[in-house]
């Protein structure tokens, strides 16, 4: 119980720098949202063509949706959401880009392989854009297209 408690604090205390961390950056979270609706929209359309039009199990789908999401965010969030700091070069920043989608991805996957017994694919999915969106614009403004503390780009 008190195991259980103490998870619990954490947890709260995790969302609440999240959403902290957010609401400092106003403009670019805004951005990273539209880019975000974008790129829902590619991985939401993808994945249900391919569950429910080409018959493919939920995980195979998700994977190549997931993919052509990345590859549009990674773009668009490079260029626009955090333009001022495209300076950096692909080869710094697209291996940390990767690392995070990945991590995002595999958490991910693993959220909707077990909502999947409860829920249909497609509200297991929404569930999963919800954390996918905190975990991706922290990890994305920290680590991947972050600025050094003097102001020279990471």
């Amino acid at each position: 119980m008190i195991t259980d408690i103490r998870m619990e604090v954490g947890s709260a205390m995790i969302m609440h720098s999240i959403l902290k961390k957010c609401l400092n950056h106003p403009q670019s979270f805004m951005r990273f949202c539209m880019v975000g609706g974008i790129n829902t929209g590619i991985d939401y359309g993808l994945f249900n063509a391919l569950v429910y039009l080409a018959g493919w199990p939920a995980l195979m789908a998700n994977t190549l949706s997931v993919a052509a999401a990345s590859i549009n965010s990674y773009i668009m969030n490079r260029y626009w959401t955090f333009g001022d700091r495209a300076a950096v070069p692909h080869r710094e920043q697209l291996p940390r880009f990767f690392a995070l989608i990945g991590t995002s991805y595999l958490i991910g996957s693993v959220i909707l392989y077990a909502l999947h017994f409860f829920l249909p694919a497609w509200a297991a999915k929404i569930f999963v854009t919800g954390f996918m969106l905190a975990w991706n614009y922290t990890g994305s403004h920290l680590l991947v297209f972050r600025v050094n503390r003097g102001g020279d780009r990471a």
